[in-house]
């Protein structure tokens, strides 16, 4: 006779969830950030595990067992870690350009050498290069938006349409950067390749990108402000009136640089 101590547990019968069950996670998720987070004021978080508990209790009546579910939320984070690297890399590259002054010179160079008519299509075209080489769109509305906007500011620029400028390129980079996390993300769960999926891609963003790129270009031809120059004061006195050290601000600028004598 076999000791029963050492007979394998009984596998469970694995059932396919009909429509409302599987439907009743996603449903009860945004039941709950709705109610919680507008009328309770609870923290999304918490919400967000209430939810998962829940999916966990009908994922055990369908006969998943629990290590399944480690090995799949495993395997999720295995391929979202990519994106949650590339998104601590935003972080750094805001705060970088932020303490290093990089920023207030990219609004005084804007306001030099660029004219009115122009801010709006630069804008665009400048944030779409830039999502589109870092694979951010957060992080180029959080170092060169900012700075653009500064410089629609200063120029008399509607801010509202440059921000929308700036939006829109960052997001066309967003979605084409082979770089970026919901680029690499999407594919990754749905099983096919990334260069693939930025070619479907290309077949809605490329289209709307010409026409919006377009649109940009009139409107700012058209109906940019006079161009008076701001009597505001430069944002900040640094290094960038040093010939010699303007590239250095740009790129990696000493701490030194961030104070300057009156």
């Amino acid at each position: 006779m076999t000791d029963p101590s050492t007979m394998a547990p009984p596998s469970r019968e694995r059932r396919t969830p009909g429509l409302f069950v599987a439907a009743l996670p996603v449903v009860l998720m945004l039941a709950l950030m709705v109610t919680g987070t507008l009328w309770l004021g609870l923290d999304a978080v918490v919400l967000l595990v209430a939810a998962c508990a829940v999916a966990g209790v009908i994922a055990l009546t369908l006969g998943v067992t629990w290590d399944e579910m480690l090995e799949g939320i495993r395997s999720k984070i295995d391929s979202a870690m990519p994106a949650l690297l590339i998104l601590i890399s935003i972080g750094i590259l805001i705060g970088t350009w932020t303490l290093s002054g990089t920023i207030p010179m990219i609004v005084d160079w804007g306001l030099r050498s660029i004219q009115p008519s122009w801010i709006v299509i630069l804008a665009f075209l400048i944030t779409m290069v830039v999502s589109t080489v870092t694979g951010t769109s957060w992080g180029s509305v959080g170092t060169v938006g900012v700075a653009l906007i500064g410089v629609a500011g200063g120029l008399g620029v509607s801010l509202p349409m440059t921000a929308g400028a700036i939006i829109s390129g960052a997001y066309f980079g967003d979605k084409m950067s082979p770089m970026s996390d919901t680029t690499n993300l999407a594919p990754a769960v749905a099983g096919s390749t990334l260069f693939e999926h930025i070619r479907h891609l290309l077949w809605t963003t490329g289209p709307a990108a010409v026409l919006a790129g377009i649109l940009y270009l009139v409107l700012g031809r058209t109906q940019h402000a006079d161009g008076r120059p701001s009597n505001a004061r430069r944002p900040s006195r640094t290094c960038w009136n040093r010939p010699s050290t303007s590239t250095c601000c740009f790129c990696c600028r000493p701490p030194w640089c961030s104070w300057a004598r009156s």
